[in-house]
């Protein structure tokens, strides 16, 4: 008969603890989906707030997204911002996911010559999804001479 030997075992389940809790960390470890795309129609505006701001284009290099905003707010040079006050997202990149912009917001330069933070004359935004997501880049809608339509890129992170 063989005799037990405790320490080979405990070794064995340590080792296995350790690779079950490293893959329960993977598992819960947010997504960072690189985006590019474009703005595809300026929304509607009612009073002071615009429905349906639409934003699409490519996740990765093999998935695609789109966005759907409402806002708040006059867009455009002058140090103005909007508030983003809710909208729809959807991603298709490793399956299908949707679901709630919540709020967020977008903060263009005072001018086309500041820089805050994207590039000359360049906005910045931010917007927290539903389910804990969120999604932040650039949006280039100042520069029609040379840009159009309006670009964004940024990260949509899915918990």
């Amino acid at each position: 008969m063989k005799r037990p030997r405790p320490i080979r075992s405990l070794a064995i389940v340590v080792f296995c603890a350790v690779l079950l809790n490293a893959s329960a960390l993977l598992a819960f470890a947010a997504t960072s989906v690189p985006i590019a795309g474009y703005e595809i129609f300026p929304g509607v505006r009612q009073g002071t707030i615009t429905y349906g701001a639409t934003f699409a284009g490519r996740a990765d290099t093999n998935g695609s997204w789109a966005a759907s905003v409402t806002y708040t707010g006059t867009p455009g040079l002058g140090g103005s911002g909007v508030t983003i006050v809710g909208g729809r997202w959807y991603l298709r990149w490793q399956g299908l996911r949707y679901g709630v912009v919540i709020s967020g917001a977008v903060l263009w330069p005072a001018d086309l010559a500041k820089d805050i933070g994207c590039g000359a004359g360049v906005a910045t935004f931010g917007a927290t999804l539903s389910g804990g997501g969120s999604i932040a880049g650039c949006l280039d809608d100042t520069h029609l001479a040379t840009v159009f339509p309006p670009t964004i890129v940024g990260t949509l992170t899915l918990p």
